[in-house]
């Protein structure tokens, strides 16, 4: 994933939580490393990449069910 791209969707989950002090808390990190990742002064490991979407999948809305 380009890290522009990583970005972003740190970004939207960030947003879907509630903000970045909302989405270090879920991943169990300072708000001031996450704050390092969307300002692209590091690179958000593949690891992390992938709890964060697991958040941001958590947190969609449920669709209604087909009948």
């Amino acid at each position: 994933m380009k890290a522009e791209s990583a970005r972003e969707v740190l970004a939207r989950t960030a947003a879907q939580v509630g903000g970045i002090r909302n989405l270090a808390s879920e991943l169990e990190l300072r708000k001031a490393v996450l704050d390092r990742y969307i300002l692209g002064k590091e690179p958000i490991p593949e690891g992390l990449m992938l709890r964060i979407i697991d958040v941001l999948l958590n947190h969609l809305p449920e669709s209604p069910k087909a009948q």
